[in-house]
């Protein structure tokens, strides 16, 4: 509900503060006092954009603010989105500077102009000829729908199934770009798994290689050394050392009568030795023979140059290389998971547009009924708001496009005489009737989340009995909602909970608007000028009375 606007240096207005009541408000005064400057004031604080008319006059600031309570869940949810500070009241400002700039404020705290016109557009609806919120934005029009028909819970869980299909969408988009880098990968994988394999890092270990390497490279001193050592044993000149051994033995036995006891210690020394020399003397052969036999050192420096190639190649050590091996098996393997789990992602998404699309198919039946009868209540109405020879239908297209808010956009059309077409409420020529068109509609069915309604000029071109059914009208609604009214019908007038004047006064050569609240008799006095004009006579202010008291 708006329960204050405060506007400043703005046209006519220097400064006004006003107090707005639940139920029905009107605002009445002559053609050019100012109230169309209020109503566009207040759109200015709700985020429509300003026009060069609405720049301050002098090097003071425009400033408007307007300040609301009780406002619905649907605000708190923006503003938690906003991270916006949430109070008891909500507080939107707009400062315009001379050049024009403009700055916007939702309790205290700066925001976009977008944001401004989000809430703003939630909290109250503005219905005018040229007003750029409530029906004349088409966008509206399926919400209204939802509001009459008798289906929340269905519209709730296709909203619900909604979410879902899009999480579902957007892990399978993320799995399906993952396995695209992947599949993008995969050739370089699978070569370095091929390049691994060949080396074999397992079987060929790098630093054994670099010993084979170095033994190889010293071979021929080795081969050289042990065939030295082999010769001493096959000396052809009889001193090798085998037959130095038995010379030594022989001459051992001979002093074996005279000194027993070291001659048989010797032996045994002999004995042990002789075996362990002919065990060393065949070691050696076999070593010879292993030698001459080896892998050359070509096939190792080859191997060693792969290694370091390869090694370079991936960026690591040779000696990781078979930890490489296992890190490119492993992606390998993480990318069949991810193919798998892209398979199971399909099939849910394709399963959740399934799920979706029956609850947005019935909730799509459900709306045309509701239009039906929403129809049927709307046009009902028109005849006793002088639009006997209006017709309106609610046109429900199923466009394909998927949404929050099922496969459905809804329009309301209308037609003024038999013999039009049906077209767009906004393109009704004539304001009051437009507003009429929305009186009816707001009637039958108004937003919820909506507190606030202002009908602009609703009775243009009315008067008698059907400015008082408009009235009635107005009267009903405001139990429901606040209503604010800018009219210039007495019977309208009449059945206000609150009554704001708004007149022009010339002070020191400049016009000024004004408002003041009316009381009981400056209310009378105002809706007998209304009946009479300037000069109230004594019959208008007795009708006044009577059409008061006819509340």
């Amino acid at each position: 509900m708006l329960k204050s606007l405060y506007i400043r240096n703005i046209i006519l207005i220097d400064e006004m503060d006003i107090e707005f009541k639940d139920g029905l408000c009107v605002l009445t005064g002559e053609t050019g006092a100012g109230k169309s400057i209020i109503l566009d004031s207040l759109g200015l604080v709700l985020g429509n954009r300003a026009n060069l008319s609405m720049k301050p006059k002098n090097d003071n600031d425009a400033k408007i603010t307007a300040v609301f309570t009780n406002y619905n869940t649907y605000i708190d949810n923006l503003l938690e989105t906003s991270a916006i500070e949430k109070n008891e009241e909500l507080i939107l400002k707009r400062i315009i500077s001379k050049d024009g700039k403009s700055k916007s404020f939702v309790n205290d705290q700066i925001v976009s102009l977008n944001t401004l016109r989000k809430i703003g557009e939630n909290l109250i609806e503005i219905e005018s000829q040229f007003s750029e919120q409530g029906l004349l934005n088409s966008s509206t029009h399926l919400h209204v729908l939802d509001e009459f028909g008798s289906y929340n819970e269905l519209l709730k869980q296709v909203q619900i199934k909604w979410d879902y299909l899009k999480i579902i969408e957007n892990e399978y988009e993320n799995l399906k770009k993952q396995s695209e880098t992947k599949k993008k990968e995969q050739e370089d994988i699978n070569f370095n798994i091929k390049e691994l394999k060949k080396l074999d890092p397992n079987n060929n270990d790098y630093s054994k290689l670099k010993e084979k390497k170095e033994l190889l490279s010293n071979s021929e001193k080795i081969k050289d050394s042990i065939a030295k050592i082999l010769q001493n044993f096959n000396n052809e000149n009889n001193l090798d050392i085998e037959s130095l051994l038995n010379t030594t033995l022989k001459e051992t036995e001979k002093i074996s009568a005279f000194l027993p006891d070291i001659s048989s210690k010797i032996s045994e020394v002999f004995d042990c030795f002789l075996i362990n020399l002919d065990e060393f003397k065949h070691e050696l052969s076999n070593i010879l023979d292993a030698e001459n036999n080896k892998i050359g050192i070509e096939e190792i420096d080859e191997k060693i140059f792969q290694f370091n190639k390869l090694s370079k190649r991936l960026n690591c050590r040779q000696d990781e290389l078979v930890n490489k091996m296992k890190f490119f098996q492993n992606l390998v393997d993480d990318f069949e998971n991810i193919e798998d789990e892209l398979r199971n992602k399909k099939e849910k998404k394709s399963a959740a547009e399934k799920d979706y699309k029956d609850s947005a198919t019935i909730l799509s039946h459900q709306r045309v009924q509701a239009a039906i009868k929403m129809d049927k209540l709307v046009n009902q109405e028109l005849p006793d708001l002088k639009l006997e020879n209006g017709f309106f239908k609610t046109m429900i297209n199923k466009e394909g496009v998927f949404g929050i808010l099922g496969i459905d956009n809804a329009k309301f059309l209308i037609k003024t005489n038999p013999n039009s077409q049906m077209d767009e409420l906004k393109k009704i020529s004539s304001g009051g009737e437009l507003c009429r068109f929305a009186l009816a509609i707001k009637v039958v069915s108004s937003l919820k989340k909506i507190k606030t309604i202002i009908f602009d000029e609703v009775d243009s071109g009315i008067g008698g009995a059907v400015a008082s059914a408009v009235g009635e009208r107005l009267k009903r609604l405001g139990e429901k909602k606040q209503v604010i009214v800018v009219t210039h019908s007495p019977q309208v007038a009449a059945l206000g909970d609150q009554h704001l004047k708004v007149s022009k006064l010339f002070i020191d050569g400049n016009n000024f608007t004004r408002l003041v609240s009316l009381n009981q008799n400056d209310k009378i006095t105002e809706i007998a000028r209304m009946l009479s004009g300037k000069i109230i006579t004594p019959e208008a202010e007795l009708a006044a009375r009577k059409l008061i008291g006819s509340k």
